[in-house]
Formats: structure tokens, sequence, C-alpha cells
């Protein structure tokens, strides 16, 4: 038995509150207030002397923004950008705050080490068609086709959803599950030096994903986190990374065409435009990458008719000489 709370009363007609000490009251906790409601059956004692309003503790308020997750602290939008949808803080949050604690919609054995049971077609023909237009609703792009209220799914339909899958889906530490949130499975991807947020999913049940903030994070901003995956490479970073498909072109040809002649990686290299408007620095842009696009697949075609030259006529062979006429001698 511990220490009784200190009581102090403060009178009423039929009812009075009970302010207990703080110091004393072991069991205090933000769910739990420090006033309670009490009527006692032998009428409200009158104290003798009033109590100065200074001296009643005030009530500690706890603020739903420091307490704020999932729904309350974010939600998803249109990024407006070849990202698609994304998932934007709807407040400012500091650093430390788990923004989103999510249970999965959808879980489903890791496909690739699955042997064929409990894949993401058979998770998915289990789902209620109810849950299945709800999915849909979340994930439009790449659900719209997928059919709902079938027990069984053509080859075209499981392999869209496997896609689904390998884009969306967060694995659990073993990487035995693999799991699809609605907001946590809508993060974009960024570099570690971009990302202000991380995650980390349950191994136990109930399998949540916990996303915390590593940056302070102003409302409208968009949450990014790493994917820690070889796959994410493609993506780019969303900050950082290339945000056009022509800068994306670039960098494929690059590493495609790297090493043949007539195509220069270095930009040092490339032909500067002689004035600062933006318009002619795009357009030199563009005509010195197609110059060198060009260059690389004439250098191919020339390769190419080079090693299989027996196999053109001999009139279209550019390869062999044409002999000269008798008129020319």
């Amino acid at each position: 038995m511990g220490m009784a709370p200190s009581v102090s009363w403060i009178g009423t007609v039929n009812a009075c509150f009970c302010i207990l000490d703080q110091e004393a009251n072991d069991f205090q906790t933000p769910d739990k207030p420090t006033i309670f409601l009490v009527s006692p059956e032998d009428g409200t004692p009158e104290p003798e002397e009033p109590i100065p309003a200074k001296q009643i503790p005030a009530l500690q308020v706890f603020s739903s923004h420091q307490n704020a997750y999932n729904e309350e602290a974010v939600s998803i939008r249109d990024t407006l950008t070849r990202r698609g949808l994304g998932v934007f803080a709807n407040m400012d949050f500091e650093r430390g705050h788990n923004i989103i604690a999510e249970r999965p919609a959808i879980t489903c054995t890791h496909w690739p080490a699955s042997n064929g049971a409990g894949t993401i077609t058979e998770e998915w023909c289990a789902l209620p068609k109810e849950d299945q237009r709800r999915l849909q609703a979340a994930f439009c792009k790449p659900l719209r086709c997928i059919p709902t209220g079938r027990e069984t799914l053509s080859w075209l339909y499981r392999k869209s959803l496997e896609r689904f899958v390998l884009e969306y889906a967060f694995c659990n530490p073993q990487r035995s599950l693999a799991h699809i949130y609605v907001l946590g499975s809508h993060m974009n991807h960024a570099c570690r030096s971009c990302a202000n947020a991380q995650q980390w999913t349950e191994s136990d049940a109930p399998h949540r994903i916990i996303v915390k903030l590593v940056k302070p994070v102003k409302a409208g901003e968009e949450i990014f986190i790493n994917y820690n995956r070889r796959q994410a490479d493609s993506f780019g970073c969303a900050v950082c990374g290339p945000q056009t498909r022509m800068d994306k072109c670039k960098s494929f040809c690059e590493r495609l065409f790297g090493r043949f002649p007539g195509f220069t990686a270095n930009e040092d290299e490339a032909p500067q435009a002689t004035t600062v408007d933006s318009a002619s620095q795009v357009d030199t842009q563009t005509a010195s990458f197609s110059t060198y696009l060009m260059g690389s697949i004439e250098f191919l075609r020339d390769k190419a008719i080079a090693t299989w030259h027996h196999l053109f006529p001999k009139e279209d062979n550019p390869t062999q000489p044409t002999p000269s006429s008798p008129k020319e001698q």
C-alpha cells in the first residue's frame, strides 16, 4: 500500500472535483486524467477557507499535434511529376516524430521464394470483394485492371500482381513475407542524404510499418525514404536525381554508348551555348545529345556492315570499292 493521495475539495451544489496530487498519484498517464467527478452520499463538504485559484494545479494539456500519425499526420497527393502519387505531411513535425505506424492492407509470401504457397494471387482472391475494391481505390494505376470477386486469375493478371508486389511491397526482416500498406507503400525513394524519414517493418504480428522522421518536415512537404534495394537505382533520387525523361535517356545512353567513338560522356566537352538564354541552352543540349546519339548509331551500323558484309549485295555493300569504268581510266 502506497501513501494515499492528498485530496483538496472544491465545493459545488451536488458534486465536487477531487484533484489528486501529481506526486502521490503513481498511475498518472495522459490517458488517465488527473481530475475525477465524484458524488458523495452525505452531501458536499464545505472547505473551511476557499482555495485561491492560483493554488489549484493546472491540467496538463497533451496536444494532438504531438501524437498525430497516419491519416491525421499525412495524406496521399499527386506529386505532379513522373513519380505519380506521394505521401505529404499535413502539419509541421520535428525530427524524431513517428509519422506513420500502419498495419498492412494485404500480406503474402515473398513470391520469389514462396514455391507457390501463399502468393499474392492467392491472397488477392481470398480477400472480400469490398476489400479488393478498397485496394483498387488506393492503388488505382497498378490494380485497376485486376478483376475482383474471382477464385482464380489468368497468367497475365498474376504477373501484374507480382509486379505490383515488387514495386510497392515492404518485406519483413526475414524476407519471408511481403506487405502492402495503404500509406507507407506510396512513399517515394530518395538517396540517403536527401531522405527525410526512415522506415522499418515489424517481424512479428501485426507487421506494422514504422516511419520515423530523421529531418524536420514542414506542412505540405513530401516524405521520402531510402528503399535500400538495387531496384531503387532505376527510380533515381526524387530530390537530386534526374527529373526529366531527357535526363534519364541521356544517362542510359551514356552508359550504353560511352565507350564508342563519337560520343562524349563528359559534359565539359559538349558544345556550349553562346548566350545565357534558357531556351538556347535547352536547344544546344538537345542538339548535342542528338549528334552524339546519331554518331553512336552510325558507328554500330558501320561495324555491323563490316562484320556481315557478305550478306549484302555487292551494289549495296558500302565497304567494297566500286570498279572504275573504262571511260574514267
